[in-house]
């Protein structure tokens, strides 16, 4: 009963254990889990498939609007710990990158050439948020963390996602791979 700040085991997880012996990291592989791109010559089919998720990514677009002014405002009005409505902001940013980009490849899923060539600037558009908002979220976490594992940085000797990269890159690995697709979809699609 006098044990209140005691630590106790939990089962499998000891500190005190060696590493586990492993010859490679295990790497994740997001290509089963990418979304497909629509097919230029059945337009309207991968919008129907997808229906649900970009009736999300709407409802998402709608509500970042009010949670960035939010942000916003408790930023200006706050007079300490400013740091963190800087980070929720930028998070918040970064949140809205994968919607607006659904909701731009939804433009590009149409019979009308003009209108599926405002999807593509809307695409490249999207990309190019996306590579800007990336660049600022890096910039906000490097005023309390490192970025890169610093010499001699022993690794974590347990596996768990995030400290697989001696960056913050491994929060855009999927779109590391997503987005040389459709780069390459993008030449396809008159």
């Amino acid at each position: 009963m006098e044990r209140k700040n005691v630590l106790f085991n939990l089962p499998g997880l000891a500190h005190w254990q060696p590493p586990k012996k492993t010859t490679m990291p295990e790497k994740r592989d997001f290509t089963d889990r990418l979304i497909a791109l629509p097919d230029p010559a059945r337009p309207g089919v991968w919008s129907k498939k997808y229906s649900d998720r970009l009736q999300q990514a709407k409802e998402i677009m709608r509500e970042y609007t009010y949670t960035s002014q939010t942000l916003d405002s408790l930023y200006r009005c706050s007079e300490m710990n400013r740091y963190h409505w800087q980070l929720f902001s930028v998070v918040n940013d970064f949140q809205i990158t994968a919607p607006r980009m659904l909701l731009a490849l939804r433009a590009c899923d149409t019979e009308d050439p003009a209108e599926r060539e405002k999807g593509k600037e809307q695409v490249l558009q999207a990309m190019k948020s996306f590579d800007g908002v990336w660049k600022r979220l890096q910039e906000v976490y490097a005023e309390t963390r490192f970025l890169a594992y610093p010499p001699g940085y022993m690794p974590d000797r347990y596996y768990h996602f995030a400290s697989q990269r001696e960056d913050l890159s491994w929060m855009i690995q999927p779109e590391e791979l997503f987005f040389p697709m459709v780069r390459e979809w993008l030449k396809g699609v008159e």
